[in-house]
C-alpha cells in the first residue's frame, strides 16, 4: 500500500529518533552533534568541528596547574590561558605549554606580545573552558568574585602542595631580607607570596601552617616566610618548577648574615 506524504515523513521521523535520539531532548541533540562529528570528519568537509580534549582526573600535576590559574591564569568562554613576563619566566612558560599538553592534550602554543614583556601560554578549546569552569573556577575577575581553591585540591595534602607551588611559582618571589638587630645589619632569604584575593591568600597561608610553617600575614596582600630552616624546608617540601626561584635561591643563600 502506497503511504501519503505525511504518513512517509512521519515513520521516516521516528527511524531518525530511534538512531539518533529524541532532538527536543539535550541528550538528542548532544548524540546528533556527536554523529554529525563523526560524519565530518569520515568525509572530510571544511567544517569547523570541536577539539576533543583529555579530561585527566584529579593529580598532583593538575592540581599545580589549578595553581598556576589561581596565580597568572584567565579563563573564557572558547579560550584560557596563562599571562607572564617573557624575561624572567620563559623557562616556567614553557613548563606550563608542556603541562597543559600532557593533561589535556591540546596544542598550547606561547605567545610573546609586541612591544611588551609579557607572554601568554594558549589554550583554545571551548570544552577545556568548560571543563576548567568545573575543575578550577568559573569565567570573570578572579579577584572581584574572590574566587576559592577547589575543594578537590584542599581535600588531600599532596594535592595542596602542589598547588602552593603553582601559585608561589606565579605569584610569588625569592628576595634577601635586609633589617638591623642592635645596630648591625643582616640580609637573610626571604620568600613573599603576593596575591589581591582574600580566599587564595587564606589558602596559601593556611597550607603552609598546616605543613609546620610560621608564615607572618602582617601586610594585607602579602604572605611572608622569613625563617631560613623553614625556606630550606620549603624547597624540599613544596619544591618549585620555575627556575627563576630556585637559581636566586642558590644565590641568596651565599649572601645571608651579617653584611655591616
Amino acid at each position: 500500500m502506497k503511504l501519503s506524504k505525511s504518513e512517509s515523513g512521519k515513520l521516516g521521523g521516528l527511524a531518525r529518533m530511534d538512531k539518533f535520539g529524541n532532538p527536543g531532548t539535550l541528550e538528542g541533540r548532544r548524540l546528533g552533534g556527536l554523529r554529525s562529528q563523526v560524519t565530518h570528519k569520515k568525509n572530510q568537509t571544511n567544517f569547523i568541528l570541536r577539539k576533543e580534549i583529555l579530561k585527566p582526573k584529579e593529580s598532583e600535576g593538575f592540581a599545580e596547574f589549578v595553581g598556576i590559574m589561581l596565580g597568572d591564569g584567565h579563563i573564557g568562554k572558547y579560550q584560557a590561558g596563562v599571562t607572564t613576563n617573557s624575561e624572567t619566566d620563559s623557562e616556567h612558560a614553557l613548563f606550563i605549554s608542556k603541562l597543559a599538553s600532557t593533561l589535556f592534550s591540546i596544542d598550547a602554543p606561547i605567545h610573546k606580545k609586541k612591544s611588551s614583556k609579557a607572554i601568554n601560554i594558549v589554550f583554545s578549546s571551548y570544552e577545556l573552558c568548560r571543563f576548567l569552569e568545573i575543575k578550577c573556577f568559573k569565567s570573570g575577575n578572579k579577584v572581584k568574585n574572590n574566587v576559592p581553591v577547589p575543594d578537590w585540591v584542599k581535600n588531600e595534602n599532596s594535592y595542596v602542595r602542589a598547588c602552593i607551588r603553582g601559585l608561589f611559582d606565579t605569584d610569588g618571589c625569592v628576595y634577601l631580607d635586609k633589617h638591623i638587630i642592635k645596630g648591625i645589619k643582616y640580609q637573610h632569604v626571604g620568600l613573599a607570596f603576593t596575591n589581591y584575593n582574600e580566599n587564595i591568600l587564606s589558602f596559601f597561608k593556611n597550607s603552609l601552617i598546616s605543613f609546620g610553617f610560621h608564615p607572618t600575614h602582617k601586610t594585607k596582600n602579602y604572605v611572608f616566610l622569613r625563617r631560613k630552616k623553614e625556606i630550606d624546608l620549603y624547597f624540599k617540601l613544596i619544591g618549585t618548577s620555575n627556575s627563576k626561584h630556585s637559581d636566586k635561591y642558590a644565590i641568596f643563600v651565599t649572601q645571608t648574615g651579617r653584611v655591616a
